[in-house]
C-alpha cells in the first residue's frame, strides 16, 4: 500500500462546496462536519467552522493541499488553519465495479 496523507482544514468557510469541487479532482470521500469555537478576536464570540478532511495519496497530497489552500483562501487573516500528516494506516473504502457486483451475483 502506497503512502497516505490526511489534510484537514478548519475554517469558517462553506466546506461542503469546496467538498464538491474535490469531485473533479477525482476525490469523492472527503468529510465535512460542522463544529463549534471560539476565537481569539476582540469580541470572543463563539462562532460555527466547518471542519473538512480528506485522505489522499502522498502522490497528489501536494496538489491537494494547494488547492484546498486557495479555495479557503487561507493566505488571508482569519480564514481558517490547514495541515497534512501521515497515515500510518488506511482502509481503502470503495464501492465494488460492476464486474464484481456480476460475480458476487454469480455466486449466489
Amino acid at each position: 500500500m502506497s503512502v497516505t496523507k490526511l489534510i484537514t482544514c478548519i475554517t469558517p468557510k462553506e466546506g461542503l462546496s469546496v467538498a464538491k469541487k474535490l469531485e473533479e479532482k477525482g476525490i469523492f470521500t472527503a468529510n465535512v462536519y460542522k463544529s463549534r469555537g471560539d476565537s481569539s478576536d476582540r469580541d470572543q464570540a463563539e462562532r460555527l467552522i466547518d471542519v473538512l478532511s480528506v485522505v489522499v495519496d502522498e502522490k497528489i497530497s501536494e496538489e491537494i493541499f494547494e488547492f484546498l489552500y486557495n479555495e479557503f483562501k487561507m493566505y488571508k487573516p482569519h480564514h481558517g488553519i490547514i495541515y497534512q500528516q501521515t497515515l500510518k494506516q488506511v482502509s481503502d473504502y470503495r464501492l465494488p465495479s460492476k464486474e464484481e457486483i456480476d460475480l458476487l451475483n454469480k455466486n449466489k
